[in-house]
């Protein structure tokens, strides 16, 4: 399992575990990013530093997202 993505589940599994909705949200669009670029890129596994371009277009999207509310 890559790097970021078992990153990304165990906090997901904590935020399961806690109750904290609005993280268990965010994490489970981040995994899901991660998981469509690997099925469109055919892989098992992305690369650390193709998940970390994942998780940095995803972070600058909402960022947008936010400023434009």
């Amino acid at each position: 399992m890559a790097t970021y993505l078992g990153k990304l589940t165990a906090d997901m599994k904590t935020a399961m575990k806690g109750g904290d909705k609005p993280r268990l949200e965010v994490l489970r669009m981040l995994i899901s990013d991660l998981k469509k670029k690997a099925i469109d890129a055919k892989v098992d596994d992305l690369p650390d530093d193709e998940e970390v371009a994942v998780l940095q277009k995803a972070v600058k999207t909402r960022a947008d997202t936010v400023a434009q509310a």
